[in-house]
């Protein structure tokens, strides 16, 4: 493959002959490799979006590689890089000290170079599986935003209410079926909607849509608000309802 596209590799590994034996497997594989000596010189120079992947020794002198793996796993923020540890050891409490620290595999030294070339292919396809599963979460994140947007403004939420409302909307979820919808009544007067739909999330927002058209439909020209509340609730039997020990109309007088 072109050089502009070899993926690179970051060698940790206070041992010389180890540094060399591996940066070559990488090489077989199409990687290019950085490779450092200790934990204080992999946390210089590890870069997130310029390594694929990272070797890291268990058992260094300084900072060893548990401590610099989680120091390196708190610096990842979208891109996922994973970390094969390297050890000499063959016992359970360093397979477990490793995949504790944020290790993602293990591979016992001195690595023969079909496993080295499968663990590559494996991480590959587990960093591809992240990037596509990222891809994802950000693009569902920006359809409830704009969902959000739409809902806001089919439910009136854009409006302005009277300088005497003061509001402080938080919503667990990116949606919810709380409401709040204010309009001039008949004689002027302001009434104003408290309501909350049974349940969570989209479902319960989408029924405030109609209820906040058929509120601002019939606000200003029904003077009864008992009348006003039960057409809203007989909009669709079966759909998600307003709750009744949640909702709540109030008429203020005109100023």
């Amino acid at each position: 493959m072109p050089d502009r596209a070899r993926p690179t590799a970051l060698i940790v590994d206070d041992d010389a002959t180890g540094r060399i034996y591996l940066r070559r497997l990488l090489a077989q594989a199409g990687y290019d490799a950085d490779a450092v000596s200790s934990g204080e010189e992999a946390l210089v120079r590890f870069q997130p979006e310029k390594h694929r992947v990272v070797f890291m020794d268990l058992m260094m002198p300084g900072i060893d590689g548990v401590d610099t793996t989680r120091r390196l796993k708190a610096r990842e923020q979208a891109a996922f890089t994973p970390i094969i540890f390297l050890s000499g050891a063959d016992d359970e409490s360093s397979l477990v000290r490793a995949i504790e620290a944020g290790g993602d595999d293990f591979l016992h030294k001195p690595a023969s170079p079909g496993v080295v070339m499968a663990k590559l292919r494996a991480m590959e396809r587990i960093r591809a599986m992240h990037e596509d599963s990222r891809r994802l979460v950000q693009r569902m994140l920006d359809s409830q935003v704009l969902a959000r947007e739409v809902l806001d403004h089919a439910t009136g939420a854009h409006r302005k209410h009277h300088a005497a409302i003061g509001t402080l909307y938080l919503p667990a979820e990116q949606f919810c079926g709380d409401l709040l919808l204010s309009a001039r009544g008949p004689a002027g007067e302001l009434i104003v909607l408290l309501g909350d739909f049974t349940g969570h999330g989209l479902a319960a927002a989408l029924g405030a849509m109609p209820v906040a058209g058929l509120f601002h439909a019939f606000a200003p020209t029904c003077g009864d608000l008992l009348e006003l509340l039960s057409r809203l609730n007989r909009r669709d039997r079966k759909s998600t309802r307003l709750n009744s020990s949640h909702t709540d109309i109030s008429r203020m007088p005109s100023s």
